[in-house]
This record gives structure tokens, C-alpha cells and sequence, in this order.
């Protein structure tokens, strides 16, 4: 976290005066640490009258008004209204923050992705619309077309997602009818288990088919190692049925699954909450609002230490703004900038 403050005129020479602040750690593993590094700061006046302005201005962390769950929130409604997206009424911040980390668990990223497939069979009918898909996916082109239309909403949950991380593509080759945004939708459709550079597709199973727990064991029986971390030694006393597992999920019940050599997993796709909402995402929320929070001390500590070198009108609103890419916290005043972390901009969706 790097920061300026801004005096009435530049200083030069002996009228400076350096500020260097710690490392502070944000928290989280993908967060690192923060370093503020030494900015300049006009010195104003001196003695005696420098000492009584000081002791007239002390700044204590009421006086400095920042709100960075807020200021996330506006910048995640930009993102879904870029994407398309509409965002009407008045949602709370933390709505604003989950629709747009739902919207984000839910469409794939556009990136080339190497295809591994099952032994399965296409109907012939699709056998062309497969092939082209595939292709698309390993050129990196957009796959939403091919994704399901419940994709506009926002706040939608995608129960086998959030339960087996399994999307649903259509293999249509023709535009939508009425959504042309997406391809005409298609019966059976294509199961695949999406990372970052892979694409595992699994094969051919009817709309519907979303707590079919073959599914995970063609996954195992392929490529274990893509969901060895979600697995447990033991033994289920009880095996129930894919509707049975339906329901319960439709519930909010997780549901352990036992392979066919025995090998248990827990719900690869995160779980669901008892709404049936992604409990991924809502890890996500709580990391963000920690995080947030975190770096909000750290901001008030900046501020402080900044108005001890020189005066500044109280209270201070501090306001998140995005200039060429980057994130900064603004001053009311115009005298303090403080350049934030890359992660505090939210990613397009």
C-alpha cells in the first residue's frame, strides 16, 4: 500500500521529510503483503506554532471515514452492469458482492484449455455440434452460448456446479431462438469438469441428470487426481439413490459419495448452504469482508501518521476510485492518494 499526500506546493530539498511505514499483512493466500513506501510530505511551519497546531489537530481513527466493503460493492455492480448485467432496486452491499461472485463461480473464463475425454458416445445428431464445441474449447473461445440460459440471472444457483463442479454445455449449432446470445438448446446434453487449462469431458446425459452420481465416477475412474483432494478414508453405512441425493441436496444437505473402490468424497464443487446458494462463494464474501477490513486499519493507521507531519481538515472521507487500472483511496480534500492493492479492483466478470 503505497501513499502521497499532497501539500498547498511542491517541496524540494530540506523541506521534505520522508515517512516510512512497515509491512503490514493483508491476510489470505492469495493477498501477500503490503508495503507502503516512503512518500514526501510538505512540512508547514515550525516551533512552537507547528507544535500547538499539532496538538490541536490529533486525528484519532473516528475522524477518518472509510468504508472499502462499500466501495467494493459499487465497483462489483459496475462489473455486472459491463457484463450486461442488471442491477435495479436498492441491494445491500453484500447482495452486490455475492451476485457478482456468483455470476464469476458460474461462467467459464475465455482461455484455451487442453480436451481430455471419457469413453462415451454422442448421439449422431450431435456429433458435429460436440466437435465444434470442443474445438471452441480448445481455441479459448467464449463458451457461454453454450451454457445455460439461467446464466442471465445473477442470483441463480447452479445446484450441480455447487455440488459435483460440474457445468452443462448445449451443442447446439444454431443461434438461440428467441436468446440468440446462446446456441438453441439441445437433448442430452455435455457434462465437463472445467479447471484453468483443462477441460474433462465426461460425456452425454440427459438435462437434468444434475445428482447423478455416475458422473463423479467416471471423473475417478479417469482422473482421479482432479478430485483427490475432496476424498476420505472410512466407509458409508448408508448408499442412497440419485434421487435421494437430489432431494437432500435440494434440501441443503451435503451429501458424501462413495466410489466404486471405495473411495469417499465430499462435494467437490464446495457444498451448498441450506438456502441451496454456493458455500464457495460465500467463503469468498467472508475472505473479502476480512480482508477489507484488515486493510481499512491499515489505511486509518496511514492517514494518522500522515496528520501528524501536517495539518488536515477533520473528519477525512476516504473514497475507492480506479485510475488506468489500478485502485486508490481518494481524500475529500484532495491531499491524500493512497494506492491499494491490485486484488481490491474486482476482476471483469
Amino acid at each position: 500500500m503505497a501513499y502521497t499526500a499532497r501539500g498547498p506546493q511542491s517541496a524540494t530539498g530540506e523541506e521534505r521529510e520522508g515517512c516510512n511505514v512497515a509491512k503490514h499483512r493483508a491476510g489470505g493466500q492469495r493477498r501477500g503483503s503490503l508495503t507502503c513506501i516512503p512518500c514526501c510530505i510538505p512540512k508547514h511551519g515550525s516551533g512552537r506554532e507547528s507544535q500547538a497546531r499539532g496538538q490541536d489537530r490529533i486525528m484519532t481513527e473516528s475522524h477518518i471515514i472509510v468504508n472499502l466493503f462499500a466501495d467494493y460493492a459499487r465497483e462489483c455492480a459496475d462489473q455486472l452492469r459491463v457484463a450486461g448485467y442488471s442491477v435495479q432496486g436498492a441491494p445491500s452491499d453484500q447482495d452486490l458482492i455475492l451476485s457478482y461472485l456468483n455470476v464469476r463461480h458460474r461462467r467459464v473464463p475465455v482461455q484455451p484449455r487442453a480436451v481430455h475425454k471419457a469413453n462415451y458416445t454422442v448421439p449422431g445428431p450431435l456429433a458435429r455440434g460436440e466437435s465444434e464445441f470442443l474445438k471452441k474449447v480448445n481455441d479459448g473461445r467464449d463458451l457461454r452460448p453454450h451454457q445455460s440460459t439461467k446464466l442471465e440471472r445473477p442470483e441463480f444457483d447452479d445446484g450441480m456446479l455447487n455440488d459435483f463442479g460440474i457445468n452443462h454445455f448445449h451443442l447446439g449449432t444454431n443461434p438461440h431462438p428467441r436468446k440468440p446470445v446462446f446456441v438453441e438448446r439441445t437433448e442430452p446434453v455435455l457434462f465437463a469438469l472445467v479447471k484453468h487449462h483443462d477441460f474433462y469431458s465426461i460425456g452425454c446425459y440427459n438435462h437434468g441428470s444434475w445428482s447423478k452420481e455416475e458422473l463423479l465416477d467416471v471423473i475417478h475412474s479417469n482422473w482421479p487426481e482432479t478430485i483427490a483432494g475432496y476424498s476420505l478414508e472410512g466407509e458409508l453405512e448408508q448408499h442412497i439413490t440419485d434421487q435421494e441425493h437430489a432431494n437432500l441436496l435440494g434440501s441443503g444437505i451435503n451429501v458424501l459419495t462413495q466410489r466404486p473402490d471405495g473411495v469417499i468424497h465430499v462435494p467437490p464443487g464446495g457444498g451448498v448452504a441450506l438456502d441451496g446458494s454456493s458455500l464457495s462463494v460465500s467463503q469468498k464474501l467472508i475472505s473479502i469482508r476480512r480482508e477489507l477490513t484488515t486493510l481499512e486499519t491499515q489505511v486509518k493507521t496511514t492517514v494518522r501518521r500522515i496528520s501528524e507531519s501536517q495539518p488536515i481538515q477533520q473528519p477525512v472521507h476516504m473514497r475507492m476510485v480506479g485510475r488506468n487500472g489500478r485502485a486508490f483511496l481518494d481524500s475529500d480534500c484532495g491531499r491524500i492518494s493512497i494506492a491499494l492493492p491490485p486484488w481490491v479492483l474486482p476482476e471483469e466478470i
